[in-house]
């Protein structure tokens, strides 16, 4: 149904800086207003503590801020994304379209009751909150018709049900695949942190309809995986079409200052901005290495990160299906033997700077829309381009990757000391040989287009055309964007936490590995470890020879992972085995997170096998 989408996460006011919101007074121009609303509870889950450390935990989340609370309820309504983006998937036979949700800064989160509750929903303790969600949606007169026929008229309302996880956080390490959607992606493209953006309820398991599962398909479906893991919500978002009112219009219009008088693509910094380094384990002959997105098999750190195209113009960029549009006769697209679909092999170039390397991968795509950007008049609620089958971008609309989507990062293993911090400068440049047509086409008397020689090649030594194309002025000036960043040690689970996380599954706050520890490749192992009473959430990892390194892992990747309350614990599991001649396993590393205040100096681990 799609490849990898990105959606940036903020509770505050985010200014994009590709958009800006504008207020003017009335104008002549009207076009559509829809009120966006859901009522729900969200919530955090007390039963992966211990129970004597439930209170513990309790008493310090009765003190968090509504902040802290703003950030779980937006995580919560992230989780809709997906089914909204493609709801017409859900909808065969019926004409009903994407119904996308506002702008992030324009969200509205308002709560039920001053403070948190102590409850029993389901088989879960948790502390749980009520809200209200708002948002609005400002269109063209025409589109909220085409999105659904109820929102046709003044009045009208649409309702789109919903099972959401009621302790959003950490749905992908609680659930598995379960509720991730991977149509049309390569297998392993979900990562932990954007996870959210391929949350779909109505993914069955086994013996259900397996149409959302590439990689794994668990035996439950989402449904049910939620209600046992992570706790399940029932609500409904309803968007309700409002009578013309410019002063509300001019509260939610969200549009660039000058738009282009036709197909104008620039790169959104924001998407750089959420980044991640990782370490990634791939078997000879991954694709990966297949497309040359890693240097070498085995264990590798990447630096994932999104990445986002805007339409900032008032025309779309068509391109239709490849094979169809002679796309594909051009060999402006290529067909990846090793994902089994065709990529667009010329969208962007991705590097990463430091002062003893300069990585870098040339990535290939489907180019679809994925995001509505601007919040206009001018801007439709629906798109076209929602299939690799279906190629271009609509005017406001934006083309987004995920960070985790198979190639969408940079291999940084040898750009800089794995154990040590430093800088470097990551930069994107979309469209740097001009293949798509920033401006106007050149077609035949027929509509097709004119294509002109390049000196491009293919993977197979092919000679690469190009769409003739009348350019904007200046249309390459948007096209790039850079990055300063510091490389952390290890991976992003020794981060902090943005917040009090108590749950043991959290992929972050984790303290680079003081402890290693040997065992015999393959055996039953023992790690018992000890603290002076400091609550301490454990973790075991892999070593990596090859790389001299402690493999900071996350919580799905771990071997076995515990909480330490006061005194000793054990954890048990198989030694790791050999990976290939240069990983011989036998070594085991020891991560730590304190549940609450700062880690103590204090722990002490042994094996026994």
């Amino acid at each position: 149904m799609s490849r990898g989408k990105s959606f940036l996460f903020s509770s505050s006011i985010i200014l994009m800086k590709l958009l800006v919101t504008s207020v003017w007074a009335n104008t002549d121009t009207t076009g559509a207003l829809l009120r966006v609303s859901a009522t729900s509870e969200v919530a955090v889950i007390l039963e992966e503590l211990p129970s004597a450390l439930r209170d513990q935990a309790m008493e310090m989340l009765m003190s968090a801020d509504d902040e802290f609370w703003v950030q779980r309820a937006t995580k919560q309504i992230s989780h809709a994304r997906y089914v909204l983006t493609y709801r017409r998937h859900y909808y065969p036979g019926e004409q009903k379209q994407q119904l996308m949700l506002p702008p992030r800064q324009l969200w509205r989160i308002a709560f039920h009751d001053e403070q948190p509750r102590r409850a029993q929903i389901g088989s879960h303790d948790v502390l749980v909150r009520g809200f209200k969600f708002e948002a609005l949606l400002l269109s063209d007169p025409e589109s909220p018709a085409a999105a659904d026929p109820a929102l046709g008229r003044i009045g009208g309302v649409a309702r789109e049900p919903f099972v959401l996880p009621l302790d959003p956080m950490w749905v992908f390490q609680r659930t598995g695949y379960a509720c991730m959607d991977e149509s049309e992606n390569p297998p392993g493209s979900v990562f932990e942190e954007n996870s959210e953006n391929y949350f779909d309820h109505y993914c069955e398991g086994l013996g259900g309809d397996t149409w959302c599962h590439v990689t794994e398909t668990p035996e439950e479906s989402c449904v049910v995986a939620l209600k046992d893991q992570s706790g399940s919500v029932e609500t409904e978002l309803v968007f309700e079409r409002l009578a013309w009112d410019p002063r509300l219009a001019d509260m939610a219009r969200v549009k660039p200052l000058n738009r282009a008088q036709a197909a104008e693509l620039a790169v959104n910094i924001d998407g750089l901005e959420n980044n991640w380094t990782v370490f990634r384990y791939f078997e000879p002959g991954h694709c990966a290495l297949v497309e040359q997105c890693v240097a070498a098999p085995g264990w590798r750190r990447l630096l994932l990160f999104d990445a986002e195209v805007i339409n900032r113009g008032d025309k779309p960029l068509h391109l239709g299906n490849p094979v169809e549009q002679d796309l594909k006769a051009h060999n402006i697209f290529e067909f990846s033997n090793c994902h089994q679909h065709y990529h667009f092999s010329y969208y962007g170039e991705f590097s990463f700077d430091t002062a003893s390397s300069s990585p870098g991968h040339k990535q290939a795509f489907c180019l679809i829309d994925t995001d509505r950007r601007f919040n206009d008049e001018s801007t439709s609620l629906v798109s076209p381009y929602d299939s690799c089958r279906r190629q271009g971008m609509s005017p406001g609309w934006g083309d987004s990757y995920d960070a985790g989507l198979d190639c969408q990062w940079i291999d940084i293993t040898t750009a800089g000391p794995v154990t040590e911090g430093y800088h470097g400068a990551l930069r994107f440049d979309f469209n740097p040989h001009d293949m798509l047509c920033e401006g106007q086409p050149e077609r035949t008397a027929n509509g097709r287009f004119i294509f002109e020689a390049t000196e491009l090649k293919s993977a197979n030594g092919d000679p690469v055309d190009r769409i003739a194309c009348e350019f904007n002025n200046g249309h390459s000036l948007d096209n790039s964007a850079t990055l300063s960043l510091e490389i952390g040690q290890g991976s992003f689970i020794n981060e902090p936490c943005t917040g009090f996380e108590p749950s043991p599954m959290r992929d972050c706050g984790y303290a680079k590995a003081s402890i290693q520890l040997a065992c015999e490749p393959g055996a039953a192992v023992e790690i018992a470890c000890e603290n002076a009473g400091v609550p301490t959430v454990l973790r075991a990892c892999d070593y990596s020879e090859s790389l001299d390194v402690a493999i900071a892992c996350t919580h799905r990747q771990a071997l076995e992972f515990a909480v330490l309350e006061d005194g000793a614990t054990t954890m048990r599991f198989n030694c790791p085995v050999a990976r290939d001649p240069s990983e011989p396993g036998g070594q085991v590393a020891i991560f730590s997170s304190a549940l609450f205040g700062d880690d103590d100096e204090t722990l002490r681990c042994s094996a026994s096998n």
